[in-house]
């Protein structure tokens, strides 16, 4: 019983890292994704968008 406890525990800790990454992630495009200008080759649409 005990190592099905340290396996969850674990499962836990690597379940709360990828998750901080996302959302760490996804705050970086967010902030990207706002402060992106047009480009400079006339498209519709931004540039950071696009790419998205």
């Amino acid at each position: 019983m005990k190592i099905k406890e340290e396996l969850f525990s674990q499962c836990v800790v690597f379940v709360n890292s990828r998750f901080q990454t996302i959302k760490n992630t996804i705050s970086e495009i967010q902030e990207s994704l706002t402060s992106e200008t047009k480009s400079s080759a006339g498209d519709k649409h931004e540039t950071g968008r696009a790419m998205l």
